[in-house]
């Protein structure tokens, strides 16, 4: 459509920032974001200013599902207008300048309105499959990618009284809630969740969905995206969200401790992002503990 493509290859960069952290994560038992430290790292520092400085253009674009507010100089990261695709969650550690110097074209848009376009202007990509699964890297099975760079280790599974129930493959390989990959040879009667990783036993500790809920969790690495945005974080209650596309809740946030105002949080998996909004607007976020 007469638009010149320029490629930079980022593959060393990604596979030092972004890959090697994952599997450090794994490795600690956690369950990581690649996804927020790929725009973190990659998009939005060393693609946005070598775009910045080797083109002279004055902003980026990207097709994240979010939109970007200014108020007398100050820029905020808001929710894209269609929920069921909203992206801020994985941008939730822009800072101001990376605001600045950024445009969302689609975040106003729905996806149907985006599909609708694709095809008023013939573009040849209109009925290509959403994009899912990690950044760069595609829609995989986790398990699979995992094997190819840790080793399996067979462990013990134990229900919540502490008896043996069954095997595993290793805790690297599993999250909080997980219902499936490990045997159990001990039939409980019901389905089991992962509610526990035991790193150093290598265990895995099971049992009811209730059992992976929680009402607190604890969080570090906090990251605000404007100035006032932790007042508003510590003053109030806000919409808080554990995983992508996953559910608001109410609650607070102080002195690195998130609690539930209502409902329980589920899953809550260590390594994963918390990330907290006023409304439409997102505060910031931080790593749960």
């Amino acid at each position: 459509i007469g638009i010149p493509i320029k490629v930079w290859d980022f593959e060393k960069e990604y596979r030092e920032k972004v890959i090697e952290y994952f599997f450090t994560e794994i490795k600690k038992g956690r369950t990581p974001n690649p996804d927020v430290i790929c725009n973190k790292e990659i998009k939005f520092d060393l693609f946005l200013n070598k775009a910045l400085k080797e083109l002279d253009v004055d902003f980026v674009a990207t097709g994240h599902y979010a939109r970007i507010l200014e108020e007398d100089g100050v820029y905020k990261l808001l929710k894209g207008i269609d929920v069921t695709k909203d992206q801020s969650y994985f941008l939730h550690r822009l800072n101001q300048f990376q605001l600045s110097k950024t445009l969302f074209p689609v975040g106003h848009l729905t996806k149907k309105e985006v599909r609708e376009l694709a095809n008023e202007f013939e573009l040849i990509n209109k009925d290509k499959k959403d994009s899912v699964g990690i950044c760069f890297i595609g829609e995989i099975d986790t398990t699979d990618f995992l094997k190819k760079h840790i080793s399996e280790k067979v462990g013990l599974v134990k229900n919540m009284q502490g008896e043996v129930i069954g095997e595993h493959i290793g805790v690297w390989f599993y999250t909080i809630g997980q219902r499936h990959g490990f045997t159990i040879n001990k039939y409980q009667g019901k389905p089991l969740y992962v509610v526990e990783k035991r790193v150093e036993k290598n265990e895995l500790i099971v049992g009811d969905t209730a059992d992976t809920n929680s009402s607190s969790f604890k969080v570090e690495d906090m990251h605000y995206i404007f100035g006032c945005a932790k007042e508003i974080l510590e003053s109030s209650e806000v919409d808080i969200k554990i995983r992508h596309l996953g559910k608001l809740l109410e609650g607070t946030v102080k002195n690195g401790v998130v609690k539930s105002a209502k409902e329980r949080f589920q899953s809550v998996a260590s390594g994963q992002s918390a990330v907290f909004y006023k409304d439409d607007i997102v505060l910031g976020g931080a790593v749960i503990r």
